[in-house]
């Protein structure tokens, strides 16, 4: 419960939920006490801790690198269809691919800015 980021308030709620038939009551004090540097908890903690950021870590790493596989096997073709997009019909299609590959390119900006495009009247 503290891994996920649950303050000990929360955790005392749950856990004097779970056990309500037990005469014990946890108390926000008590669950901070259990995770202080001499407390019951401190040590398995940071076990659990350290393994659970390495899987994290792991688990990320991996994704990156499928994400990148994908896009290295699809980078063209992602070009390809954001190059047809910018020839489209409709001006805010052609405005979103371009603010999309400008962004790509130069990264995107600080300060936004407002686009309005104004098609020429029929005279």
């Amino acid at each position: 419960m503290k891994y996920k980021g649950l303050d000990y308030r929360t955790i005392a709620e749950m856990l004097n939920k779970e056990f309500s038939q037990c005469w014990i009551q946890f108390t926000e004090r008590t669950i901070k006490d259990f995770f202080r540097k001499d407390g019951v908890l401190h040590d398995p903690y940071v076990k659990y801790e350290s393994e659970w950021d390495a899987i994290n870590k792991e688990l990320f790493l991996s994704a990156k690198k499928a994400g990148i596989q994908i896009l290295e096997k699809n980078f063209r073709t992602a070009c390809e269809v954001l190059g047809e997009l910018l020839n489209s019909k409709a001006d805010s299609v052609r405005v979103s691919a371009t603010k999309e590959l400008l962004n790509r390119i130069l990264g995107k900006v600080k300060l936004p800015i407002e686009i309005s495009i104004n098609s020429p009247k029929n005279k």
